[in-house]
């Protein structure tokens, strides 16, 4: 177990949070702060998981990326009802939004694993390539490939 102290101190270090909230945007959250505050509320929580000797730091980031991927998936949804209030604009891009990841949904699961990770995430094509295990060209091809399907869908949609 872990001294409370130490975890409060390695909390507290500007290096270790700066390397959070970077993690957290890199991941795609909306409001990285609530990401790294929570993270840090889950750590203190679970401090009797980590072993004496190990370092705290990617334990902590381990953490961070798993709130901040948790956060990303709570998709919050408004009703059609609830739209009255936004302008037309507003209107324009929440149905935009939701057009695109029903788009999406309906790529097969190698596709939109591509999508999510590139276009969503930031990801870039050699981090897929090696995380895959694969040649990068062999992602970019791929990732084509899931962006045409994409436009197919996207436009079956509006037709």
């Amino acid at each position: 177990m872990v001294d409370t102290d130490l975890l409060t101190s390695a909390l507290g270090d500007p290096k270790v949070r700066a390397t959070a909230l970077r993690l957290a945007r890199h991941l795609g959250s909306r409001d990285p702060e609530d990401v790294v505050q929570e993270a840090a509320e889950r750590a203190l929580r679970y401090r009797g998981t980590l072993r004496s000797g190990v370092p705290i730091e990617p334990w902590l980031m381990r953490i961070v990326s798993r709130v901040a991927i948790d956060s990303h998936r709570r998709i919050e949804t408004i009703p059609v009802d609830d739209t009255a209030h936004f302008d037309r604009a507003a209107r324009a891009d929440f149905f935009q939004t939701y057009a695109l990841h029903d788009a999406v949904a309906t790529l097969p699961e190698n596709q939109r694993r591509l999508v999510v990770l590139h276009d969503f995430y930031g990801f870039k094509t050699h981090e897929i390539a090696s995380d895959d295990g694969v040649n990068h060209s062999t992602v970019k091809t791929r990732l084509r490939r899931a962006r045409l399907a994409l436009r197919s869908a996207l436009t079956e949609q509006v037709a």
